[in-house]
């Protein structure tokens, strides 16, 4: 078998081609401006406004987030200036990106709704509950962003499913005939030479975010994180891991189809067995099993299916 780093540069090749040929959603001017200013070592408010508002597609979106009881907010007739003062710096941020992010892989799934509404909802359940993981463990990774890295995760599923259309299904259908069995990652890797972990990486990039939230998605499929020096990169890859299956879980209990498949909980849509033997392993004996019900329990309080596709 080959070396894994020389598999790593072929696939790398291979993500680095089809981004050439599909192109990565771009981050939009306005919100380049802002996330310059918010890190500006005194960041000026009216700038940041400014700023936003000199992209009026953009400054909607951002207030209809704001509003959206999807999201957990109702801001009803603020301004931009106003919802920023309301959310602060990162919160205010968060809502760029939501709003700047679904509208880039909202172009990009050209009329196929319904592909988009599955992986749209999955990544807001994985970004919800990764922050959650987050707030429960205390570890130097930031709830921020664990919530950035969980909305990027799978982004380049979107950005294959472009250039391959049908991919998708073609993996679910794997998935079905497998009893649940199917690595996904594998399956990329089979039939495009690349894999959504990778492209999604470089699309973080190209988006400026920080390098433990780029690192973290481009591993979040990983089981050993032995030549991963960044420790925050691979607690993040690990969160991001767990928060895909609780998004999982919780998207059975809404009866919809979750976007990854496990076979281990498939017959009783209640049950948790997968975490039982994982809640023995360090990092996550530090939860217990109630842990994990409850924040499924306050994601299924927040998350109405019908609203994900209001913004």
């Amino acid at each position: 078998m080959p070396h894994r780093s020389i598999i790593d540069a072929t696939l790398n090749q291979r993500s680095l081609e089809l981004i050439r040929e599909i192109g990565i959603p771009a981050m939009p001017a306005a919100v380049l401006e802002a996330w310059r200013e918010m890190n500006a070592a005194e960041a000026d408010f009216n700038r940041i406004s400014r700023a936003v508002s000199r992209d009026p597609s953009l400054a909607a979106k951002v207030l209809l987030v704001a509003n959206s009881s999807f999201y957990g907010r109702t801001m009803a007739n603020v301004s931009i200036h106003q919802a920023l003062v309301r959310l602060g710096i990162r919160g205010f941020h968060r809502h760029i990106i939501i709003a700047a992010l679904r509208d880039a892989f909202r172009d990009e799934q050209e009329g196929s709704f319904a592909t988009f509404r599955r992986i749209w909802s999955h990544l807001v359940l994985t970004a919800r509950l990764a922050e959650l993981v987050t707030l429960r463990l205390k570890e130097p990774v930031t709830p921020e962003h664990a919530y950035i890295a969980g909305l990027f995760h799978d982004g380049g599923i979107v950005i294959l499913e472009k250039k391959f259309p049908g991919h998708l299904q073609a993996f679910a259908q794997q998935a079905t005939d497998q009893a649940g069995q199917a690595d996904m990652l594998a399956f990329d890797r089979k039939h495009l030479q690349t894999d959504h972990a990778q492209i999604g990486e470089l699309m973080a990039r190209s988006w400026l975010l920080p390098e433990e939230i780029c690192l973290g998605i481009g591993h979040h499929h990983d089981l050993d994180f032995s030549r991963l020096e960044n420790r925050n990169a691979v607690m993040l890859a690990r969160i991001l891991q767990l928060a895909d299956r609780l998004a999982s879980h919780v998207a059975r209990l809404h009866n919809h189809e979750p976007l990854e498949f496990f076979q281990d909980d498939v017959g009783d849509s209640t049950a948790m067995a997968w975490a039982t033997p994982l809640l023995e392993q360090h990092p996550w004996n530090r939860l217990h099993l109630s842990d994990l019900q409850e924040m499924c329990a306050a994601v299924m309080a927040e998350f109405d299916p019908e609203k994900v596709d209001e913004i």
